[in-house]
């Protein structure tokens, strides 16, 4: 995990500016991108990194809305 490694090994500022930026140039200045879908994503990382997006839907593998995309069933 890029995050946990940078955090352990002292260079969690600049990992979450260098994620932030290349999310924010890959999702929210792409004009030529309706919607991004993120997976694998922490709810610290959004916090953290994804501050300068809009419009965030956190999708857990328990919400039923989710059920088809994930495969999970009963």
């Amino acid at each position: 995990m890029p995050l946990q490694n940078a955090y352990i090994n002292g260079y969690y500022k600049e990992m979450t500016y260098f994620i932030n930026h290349v999310f924010s140039s890959a999702l929210k200045t792409n004009d030529s991108l309706k919607r991004g879908i993120l997976t694998g994503c922490l709810r610290i990382a959004k916090e953290s990194i994804f501050t300068g997006l809009n419009n965030f839907t956190v999708r857990s593998i328990i919400d039923k809305e989710a059920n088809d995309y994930f495969g999970f069933r009963q």
